[in-house]
């Protein structure tokens, strides 16, 4: 039951001390949203250099030191109040904006939630002032000693909004989120120099560098340079530099996900998903490349006025930025430095550390015969390995899945579905397709949307041969179809057509991949001799030994890396 004792409260105007601390609460979350903001400030400032000092997780105290143009005792006496701003005038403004901050609300949410000092010298001044204002409440505004530039010092956050408080994480997660956000401002501002500290020591150091540099000294832990390529390109609409990770990188995680819009990180699906799609083939299912990428676009071509802290955005040239993002990377991904890529050799102890290197599930797949390393075989020495070509000798198969081949002075153990679904994977995207009319036609229903995916995807589905026509009601019916594509249940075909894989190409090669992968030798099939070599010889002639997954086809490992496992060289 509700504990209002009156539940016919009438309409009232709020007293502005309420509203003051409402609008605060829109744009000041947590400690980081502090560091967002003045950060902000100061690059919109034409800062080359700022300082963040960190004491207890920013709840304690918060300050930014630039050097940027500061303001004088004018600006200063409103620049607390709230819909005060230098960065705009008139309402067309906002839809043409190129910088970081405009909306006027940051400085009086700050001031409203905390208590807070800025101490200023302006270019055209001959000295600082300083400004005082507690809870939104001013205390004083004098001269006051300084250098160019501005200092900004939040301290005790949220000490009149107790309730806010409470909600606020452990010193150690409020201290890295705004770490996280004083990364993400200073990952795009390579000309100027940042500097974080955290209880009076430096713990991050960013000079004036180029932009691969920037991403590897703010992720150091995480990426290596020699990993990282530094890509851009350039049209009428837009300047597009990206910093692409090696698809060895991938990580469970989208985290190094990160796209940056005019400066700004902001959360966009669309230009996500373009990322993801370039790496294809390249990266296994399950997995997410590293890549950031940095776009500057026309402002008059954005509008980032529709999230009150601008993390999201919306863009009027968003395909032609998306094919930008696709073309960029898959043109890099296709030079013959990615062709042929097989695992760095590592050391393999066990069966659960082989699944690991092909990124597979031990767990779920099925062992043949004995438990026997080898499966069908004498032991190797015993063995005359069957040849597949003049260097190359096969010598048997191990946990009903890898096929071990012996390459000059080189071990290659081969997954055998992998290979065997590539192979067939780019034998039916080479394929003519002819319709073949089906017994029972597959009738189903699409809504809207859906309906207009399936007519952007009727030309390739046409060039297939996948016969579909439109009915009433929404409804569709596939008369005829490939005779491959009969192995598919008729709900898979279904699913193909109507989803949205973003463009044309992807549909085919999504179709072809569940194809190959129904046809391919399954984990745990025995393969005789004849079969098994066959099947390598084409696997070795593969220009990209990975499956349409993404995943490595082949682990290697050399003579020389073999004697140093085991500590003869």
């Amino acid at each position: 039951m509700s504990d209002r004792k009156d539940s016919s409260r009438r309409i009232i105007v709020l007293r502005e001390d309420v509203s003051r601390k409402i609008a605060a609460g829109e744009v000041i979350d947590r400690p980081f949203s502090v560091v967002r903001e003045l950060l902000d400030n100061s690059l919109d400032a034409g800062s080359k250099t700022i300082d963040l000092y960190l004491y207890g997780g920013g709840i304690r105290e918060i300050r930014i030191v630039d050097d940027g143009s500061g303001m004088n005792n004018e600006d200063l006496k409103i620049c607390c109040r709230r819909h005060t701003t230098s960065k705009i005038v008139e309402e067309d403004d906002l839809y043409k904006t190129d910088t970081l901050g405009f909306r006027g609300e940051a400085l009086a949410s700050i001031a409203t939630c905390s208590r807070l000092e800025i101490i200023s010298f302006a270019e055209d001044s001959n000295h600082a002032n300083r400004l005082v204002v507690h809870g939104g409440k001013l205390v004083s505004l004098e001269e006051h000693a300084g250098k160019r530039g501005t200092s900004v010092l939040v301290s005790d956050l949220f000490f009149n909004m107790p309730a806010r408080r409470r909600f606020l994480k452990s010193t150690s997660s409020e201290t890295y989120m705004c770490r996280s956000i004083f990364a993400d401002r200073a990952l795009p501002f390579t000309g100027v120099a940042f500097r974080m500290f955290i209880e009076d020591k430096m713990r991050y150091f960013f000079p004036v560098q180029e932009l691969k540099e920037r991403v590897c000294a703010a992720y150091k832990d995480a990426v290596k340079p020699s990993l990282l390529a530094l890509l851009d390109t350039e049209t009428e609409d837009f300047k597009l530099k990206i910093v692409m990770g090696d698809p060895a990188l991938a990580r469970k995680d989208r985290k190094f996900i990160q796209i940056f819009v005019n400066g700004r990180r902001v959360s966009d699906y669309s230009l996500m998903q373009a990322v993801e799609y370039a790496y294809t083939g390249f990266v296994p299912g399950g997995y997410h490349p590293v890549c950031f990428v940095f776009l500057n676009v026309n402002p008059e071509l954005v509008d980032f006025n529709i999230h009150p802290a601008k993390k999201e955005v919306k863009l009027k040239n968003i395909s032609s930025l998306r094919q930008g993002i696709i073309g960029l990377i898959t043109k890099h991904l296709n030079i013959p430095l990615y062709q042929g890529v097989s695992p760095a050799p590592g050391r393999i102890t066990d069966q659960d550390n082989l699944f690991k290197v092909f990124k597979k599930s031990s767990g779920t797949w099925e062992r043949t015969g004995s438990d026997s390393l080898f499966t069908g075989r004498m032991q190797p020495e015993e063995y005359p390995p069957p040849s597949v070509d003049e260097d190359i000798k096969y010598f048997g198969q191990v946990f009903g899945l890898f096929l071990i081949v012996r390459k000059g002075n080189t071990v290659l153990l081969i997954d055998q579905h992998a290979a065997h679904e590539r192979i067939i994977f780019d034998e039916l995207m080479e394929k003519q397709y002819s319709s073949q009319k089906l017994l029972i036609p597959i009738d189903f229903s699409a809504d809207r949307v859906e309906a207009a995916v399936i007519e952007r995807n009727l030309p390739v589905l046409i060039e297939l041969g996948v016969e579909l026509k439109r009915k009433e009601n929404g409804r569709y019916i596939i008369e005829s179809m490939p005779e491959d594509f009969l192995i598919l249940e008729a709900e898979e075909v279904v699913r193909f057509i109507k989803e949205d894989q973003g463009d044309q190409n992807r549909v085919k090669r999504e179709i072809m991949d569940a194809l190959a992968c129904r046809l391919a030798v399954k984990d745990g099939d025995r393969l005789d001799d004849i079969t098994a070599v066959e099947l390598l010889r084409k696997a070795l002639q593969l220009k990209d030994p990975k499956c349409p997954h993404g995943r490595p086809i082949w682990f290697s490992v050399s003579k020389d890396d073999l004697l140093k496992f085991v500590k003869r060289k």
